[in-house]
């Protein structure tokens, strides 16, 4: 099974982005929840996937959500493996989902200083993309060498400078994420308001229970 998972994820993302079971073992062993750390010290890690990919872009994040419930194979999304509360360890085996692949820039609007921005960029490379332009993110984690946006988004993460500019949902106007069952879906591009549900806020630290980010 697992040769056969191995080949059509190499169908939708190329060979070179698939890694195999011994490989996904040794990168994917942990985060850095202190037991995870413990447990892949003691030779016991609890993240034992079968395999891990990186898609480069959404449609191939779907395709892997897709093929996924096909084969009843569980999924771990994994961004920059900093954080602390164990959700990025693939307990249950399966593919973890690497979604650092995605690091583009796709907009930047100077005017109502607005960013369109993929998941796997770390949060210290998107500061040093906007700084030369006299931006800043403002949203910067201790860890922000490792952590990515999709992280911090689906961690609802807070990091330094968060007493004077907010957490990271204060940051967050849409997203742009793939459901359990591989649906590409945008929330409205608007700032929060008062009618309806806020289906954005829901999905900022909900760790993928709801979806892909």
């Amino acid at each position: 099974m697992v040769a056969d998972l191995h080949n059509q994820l190499a169908t939708i993302v190329g060979e070179a982005n698939v890694m195999p079971q011994a490989e996904a073992h040794i990168h994917y062993a942990n985060d850095q929840w202190w037991y995870a750390v413990a447990a892949t010290g003691a030779g016991q890690p609890i993240s034992r996937p079968q395999i891990a990919v990186r898609p480069a872009r959404t449609e191939q994040v779907a395709a892997i959500v897709r093929l996924a419930n096909e084969l009843h194979v569980p999924i771990t999304p994994w961004g920059g493996g900093s954080g602390v509360q164990g959700a990025a360890n693939a307990d249950k085996g399966g593919i973890v989902l690497d979604l650092r692949g995605m690091q583009r820039v796709r907009a930047i609007d100077t005017k109502s200083l607005t960013c369109v921005v993929e998941a796997g960029l770390a949060c210290r490379d998107f500061e040093a993309h906007l700084n030369p332009m006299g931006l800043s993110f403002t949203h910067y984690p201790a860890s922000a060498e490792w952590a990515t946006i999709g992280g911090s988004i689906a961690a609802r993460g807070s990091g330094v400078l968060s007493t004077k500019y907010g957490k990271i949902e204060e940051h967050v106007l849409s997203v742009e994420w793939v459901t359990p069952t591989g649906e590409i879906v945008n929330t409205p591009n608007v700032p929060r308001h008062a009618a309806g549900p806020e289906l954005t806020q829901l999905l900022v630290g909900a760790e993928g229970v709801f979806g892909i980010v």
